[in-house]
Order: structure tokens, then C-alpha cells, then sequence
């Protein structure tokens, strides 16, 4: 009898699997107050707010100050605990949230029990999502409501216009006043229940949950009227409260390309610092797994602009925005990628998949087979051609291309280890 047929064990694996993720996080994260050194300001100011009821640099993130100093002065009242200790803490619960999410996501998109648990552990104990869940810094908490608004867009076009909508509208919105780059989520999730609803949604609820997020914003003169020492700017005044969230002294930053080489160049970059944080393997298998998840029918196109449009956005941005942790800003990125990971391995176990076409047409049995009769039926089985060849050719070049430029380093360990 498989998971899928025992709602227990169903249930039971997942969590346990997420307290595991949940112990290595608190057994490799920092101790208490991080240490001053080159790489680390972001964090030791994180820190420093969370203690102090202040606010961040702009655009002030003023749900991640605030859940801060709850979490840190309640774990502070705690004999032998560092309040800055629950700053770093916070990180934590926020991606073991956005672990159990990746699964919730994976399993409403697969309906794979399996597959969907390793999707979650391979986005949890990736390079990246694992260095970003044990730093005090604002990306773990843009991690969980990425998933978190995943999840919701999902759950809000089966259960159809109601209620859904309103806590869609809400997520959205934190997410996109947390961190610029969850915007991209709003026209993402309404094309998304367009499509599989026929355009029926509840605007009204939608609008009103966009606008009671916005209400986080009163922590950032409140906060400025504490007299707090970390309250960068005057956000007390109307003039510098805009100056604070509209983050216009980060515009300094953006730079088109020049032209094709400089392109080239910064694509090269962002790809490279993509495969450092999820692996170039993971990545590859990952973007054929997309391939499948938006192929299947009904919903294809729903699906290809929930993970399509931020997607792309995401790396227009990373190719535009020419910041030192602009790596960091494509967590969503690989938690999309997870996704398809999790979308390859139900593509593979599945009695239809992958391996039991290959197994039925072909004496040569294996997840990428290498005659030419079993990659024939790779493709012409449940991965559409016009899916499968784009999504492994984006998968490979990147490593070809560094494994071109500089062989034996980076990315290119994945294929050619020295």
C-alpha cells in the first residue's frame, strides 16, 4: 500500500520530514549576535533592529522589524538566551514555512506523494535556501510568502471565488511590500485563476486583502517616534515616509546591458550564481520537470504564467539590478526550479511516466536512457517535444558554456569534475 492510500502516513512523513529540516537549521545556525567582517553588515543591522524596535534600510521592510522584535524580546525573557539569537531564529521558522509550502505546492501540482516530499528537501538543504535560512536577513521571510502565495493562488483557484480571494489579496500583498520582487506575483497569480476560472474572481475581496497588507506600514513612523536608535531616515514625516518605501536611492543600481557581450556577460553571472545556490544538475532536471508540470492539460497556460512570468521577471532583474546580493534575491527562482524537480520525479514514477514508457518500448530501462530507441520515447511519452528539448538545452548551456570558458570550476563540477 503506497503513502497516497494511508491519510496518516501521509500527513505523518511530511511533518517529520519538515522537523528534520527544522533540527539541521538549529544545529547549524549561529549562536547568538553575528560578528562584525566583510559580507556581514546586512546581517548585524537585522540584528541590531530586531532588538531595538527599529526598522530596516529602504524600503524599511516593516513586517520583518516587527516579527523580529516580538520573536527576539520573547525568546529574551528565556534564561541564557540572546535576543539577537531570535532574529536569526526567525529566518529559520520562516523557511521551514516555506519548505512545508514548496511541498503543499508540489502536491497540489503533481498529486504526487514522493515526488512532492523531494521537492521540499531538495529546496530546503540546497547551498542556497540553507545559508539563507541560518542568516538574520530579510530573504528567508520572502521565501516563505513566495511559497505561501503559491500556495494560496493554487488553493484559491480550486476552492473558487469566496474567501480565497480575500487571503490571496492579503499574502500578495505582504509579499510584495516585504520585497520588491514578490510584485511580480500579483499579475502572475490574477492570470493564473483567469484561466482556470474563466475570469470569475471576487475583485472586491482581492482589493480589500491588497489593501489591509498595506497596514504593516504604520510600524515605520511608530517606530521612528520611539526614538529607536535604527530608524534610518525620518519616517515620521510624510515626505520621508515615501522616501523610505519607495527605496529611491536603490535606483542608482540599475544598469541596462551596454550591449550583447555585457549581456552575455551578466547572464553568464547570474546563471553561475543560480547553479552555486541549487546545483547546475538540480537545475537542469528541474527546468524539464517545469516543462512537464505546465504541459499537462487542463490548466497548461494557467500554469506556464504562475511560474513563467516571475520566473523571467526574476532574472530580467538579475540582469539589471547590479548589486553583490543579487544571488541571494533569486531564492524564488530556485524554489521554482524545486517545483520542477519535484514535477521530474512525478514525471518518472508515475505508471504513466517517464520509466514505464521507456520500460514498455525499449529493452534499455533508465530515468535518461542512452539508445536512441528509449530517448525516443522520453519525448514522445508524457514530455512534449516542444517542452522537453527547450527545457534541457537552457538546463545544459549554462554549463557548457562555463565548462567552454573556464573548465574544472564552478558550475561546470556538476559535469566535469576535476
Amino acid at each position: 500500500m503506497s503513502a497516497e492510500d494511508r491519510p496518516g502516513l501521509d500527513r505523518f512523513i511530511p511533518l517529520a520530514a519538515l522537523g528534520a529540516v527544522c533540527v539541521v537549521y538549529l544545529r547549524t545556525m549561529p549562536p547568538g549576535l553575528m560578528g562584525v567582517g566583510r559580507g556581514l553588515w546586512d546581517s548585524q543591522e537585522t540584528q541590531a533592529v530586531g532588538v531595538t524596535w527599529g526598522y530596516l534600510h529602504p524600503p524599511g521592510y516593516p513586517l520583518q522589524s516587527l516579527l523580529a522584535n516580538l520573536l527576539a524580546h520573547s525568546v529574551g525573557l528565556l534564561p541564557g538566551v540572546e535576543p539577537a539569537w531570535g532574529v536569526t531564529l526567525l529566518s529559520v521558522i520562516a523557511m521551514v514555512l516555506a519548505a512545508g509550502f514548496v511541498y503543499r505546492v508540489a502536491r497540489q501540482l503533481t498529486g504526487h506523494h514522493a515526488a512532492s516530499l523531494l521537492a521540499m528537501l531538495v529546496f530546503a538543504f540546497s547551498p542556497g535556501p540553507w545559508r539563507t535560512a541560518i542568516t538574520p536577513e530579510v530573504y528567508a521571510l520572502n521565501l516563505a510568502l513566495w511559497a505561501l502565495a503559491f500556495w494560496q493562488t493554487v488553493r484559491a483557484a480550486r476552492l473558487g471565488p469566496g474567501a480565497a480571494d480575500f487571503w490571496l489579496g492579503l499574502v500578495l500583498g505582504l509579499a510584495g511590500g516585504h520585497h520588491r520582487t514578490a510584485l511580480l506575483l500579483v499579475p502572475a497569480a490574477i492570470v493564473y485563476l483567469g484561466f482556470r476560472r474563466g475570469w470569475s474572481l471576487a475583485w472586491g475581496r482581492l482589493l480589500l486583502g491588497l489593501c489591509l497588507s498595506l497596514a504593516v506600514y504604520i510600524y515605520l513612523p511608530l517606530a521612528h517616534t520611539w526614538r529607536s536608535p535604527m530608524t534610518p531616515g525620518d519616517a515620521a514625516s510624510l515626505k520621508g515616509f515615501w522616501e523610505l518605501v519607495s527605496a529611491r536611492a536603490w535606483s542608482v543600481f540599475f544598469h541596462l546591458p551596454a550591449g550583447g557581450g555585457e549581456l552575455a556577460a551578466r547572464l553568464e553571472s547570474a546563471l553561475d550564481a543560480l547553479a552555486a545556490q541549487l546545483g547546475m544538475l538540480v537545475g537542469g532536471l528541474g527546468l524539464i520537470g517545469l516543462g512537464w508540470l505546465v504541459s499537462r492539460r487542463p490548466g497548461a497556460i494557467a500554469r506556464l504564467a504562475l511560474f513563467g512570468l516571475p520566473a523571467a521577471g526574476l532574472l530580467a532583474f538579475a540582469l539589471v539590478y547590479q548589486v553583490p546580493d543579487v544571488a541571494t534575491m533569486l531564492g524564488p527562482l530556485v524554489m521554482i526550479l524545486c517545483l520542477g524537480f519535484g514535477g521530474f520525479g512525478a514525471g518518472i514514477w508515475r505508471p504513466q511516466g517517464l520509466v514505464a514508457r521507456a520500460r514498455r518500448r525499449s529493452p534499455v530501462v533508465g530515468p535518461i536512457g542512452t539508445c536512441g530507441r528509449t530517448r525516443r520515447s522520453l519525448v514522445s511519452g508524457r514530455w512534449p517535444r516542444f517542452c522537453w528539448l527547450p527545457c534541457w538545452a537552457a538546463g545544459c548551456w549554462p554549463a557548457i558554456m562555463r565548462r567552454s570558458t573556464n573548465p574544472g570550476t564552478g558550475a561546470a563540477r556538476w559535469f566535469w569534475p576535476n
